[in-house]
């Protein structure tokens, strides 16, 4: 198979300019196929998540399409994010698509925040409806959009405002509390006897750290961790199952695992 081209792309925004150090306010990578010039390309775009190396982008290009992975100005910059700017720097990735890396079809996908991101891009390119933010001027170029072909939705949702306001429910109640500690229990009985101490509702499996938690528990003989992925549990389960499963089931040497060993967060 031929190898995979990873080509960085800068580009200048319609309105702001480069950066003090020279670089382009929308920048990306896009990947294709060696000596090969895709007739179909996917853009993939995060209101805040760097989109560049996206996780499909290899998986598509070996295929035959291309993927250009883009990034906004709002790359890590979501407390300053203007929806109306965000769609004009998406119009500068997928005009460079079709203009320069001569895709005929342009897929938008609209992954995970990205979803209702590119769905307001498409909406805004084939009937224009969004208004600038209060007290800021229009924006010329977001009337001037490139229309993509296709629009695919791919664990998407509908904001992460709307998601944290009306999907997510932080409260503990005592039923809960009951079904989760009678479940626990018949797994380890001993936790009849462990007091409890606090309650609290965890909405992602998070660390302190930002790594997960994947290993056996320094205290107790036979207790395996893998958890505290956080927003990349799916993505990371196939790693997280081979670096487990081997050991549990007596079929390999457990591994290096010092970096994410639930043991980080216990005192000696």
């Amino acid at each position: 198979m031929s190898e995979i081209v990873r080509e960085f792309v800068g580009l200048p925004s319609p309105l702001i300019g480069r950066a003090g150090a020279g670089g382009h306010p929308c920048q990306g990578i896009y990947h294709r196929l060696e000596g090969s010039q895709p007739r179909t390309a996917f853009i993939a775009t995060h209101y805040n998540v760097d989109f560049s190396e996206h996780y499909l982008a290899s998986f598509m290009a070996e295929r035959g399409y291309g993927f250009l992975g883009w990034n906004t100005r709002f790359r890590g910059n979501e407390a300053h994010f203007l929806l109306d700017h965000a769609l004009a720097e998406i119009g500068v990735g997928v005009r460079w698509l079709r203009e320069q890396a001569g895709a005929e079809r342009v897929v938008l996908l609209g992954n995970s925040g990205g979803g209702s991101l590119m769905a307001a891009y498409q909406s805004q390119a084939v009937e224009p409806n969004v208004t600038p933010t209060a007290d800021m001027h229009p924006i010329a170029a977001l009337e001037d959009l490139p229309a993509c072909d296709l629009f695919i939705a791919l664990a998407a949702h509908s904001g992460r405002p709307e998601v944290l306001t009306n999907w997510l429910d932080a409260s503990v109640t005592d039923d809960a509390i009951v079904q989760l500690l009678g479940t626990a229990r018949r797994v380890y009985p001993a936790l009849e006897r462990a007091p409890e101490l606090r309650r609290w509702a965890g909405l992602r499996p998070g660390t302190p750290d930002g790594r997960p938690i994947i290993g056996r528990d320094p205290r107790i003989e036979g207790l395996w961790y893998a958890t505290g992925h956080g927003r990349n549990g799916i993505l990371l389960a196939a790693v997280t199952a081979e670096l487990v499963g081997p050991v549990l089931s007596g079929d390999a040497v457990e591994s290096d695992l010092t970096a994410v060993s639930p043991a980080r967060f216990w005192s000696e």
